[in-house]
């Protein structure tokens, strides 16, 4: 970690931190941005590789307060506070990555495989052009990111 937090102070993108991706964050950014018909400007979000520990613990740290809304909204929806609680927390378990729009970083578990690891990365790009560009109520972003984590791998990964 020492070793990223030196080179991001170097300036050197994070995305060159990943040293065996078969990936390419820069054609991930421009391929997202062609779908979503947007000229892009210069900013670029950081891809942060953490090992799944560490990823769900920044996770729940840094989304700990829409954690506890979501959970809260799911119960005045009429879900059993039990039930609500584990859905949070299966949510929190399966994360394979997230954006903080705040510094514009996206953080991803290493340990996915490549193609699938390239897919989160266009969902969390997705992400970072919604509220770059204001597209999109809230209601509508996870499922356009969804749909295009999934044309993503349509197009780019083999098999199914």
């Amino acid at each position: 970690m020492a070793v990223i937090a030196f080179l991001i102070f170097l300036g050197i993108p994070c995305w060159t931190l990943a040293w065996d991706q078969e990936w390419d964050q820069e054609e991930i950014f421009f391929w997202v941005a062609q779908k979503l018909q947007i000229t892009p400007g210069e900013e670029r979000p950081r891809v942060i590789e953490l090992p799944e520990k560490e990823l769900r613990e920044h996770f729940l740290m840094s989304t700990e307060k829409s954690l506890k809304l979501l959970r809260e909204s799911l119960i005045g929806m009429g879900w059993d506070r039990v039930e609500a609680s584990n859905y949070v927390e299966n949510l929190a378990n399966d994360v394979a990555g997230f954006l903080i729009k705040n510094d514009c970083n996206i953080y991803i578990k290493d340990s996915l495989e490549p193609c699938y690891k390239a897919s989160i990365v266009a969902h969390e790009i997705t992400h970072f052009f919604q509220i770059k560009y204001k597209l999109m109520g809230e209601e509508g972003r996870e499922l356009q990111a969804e749909y295009m984590e999934r044309k993503y791998r349509e197009e780019h990964c083999a098999g199914p």
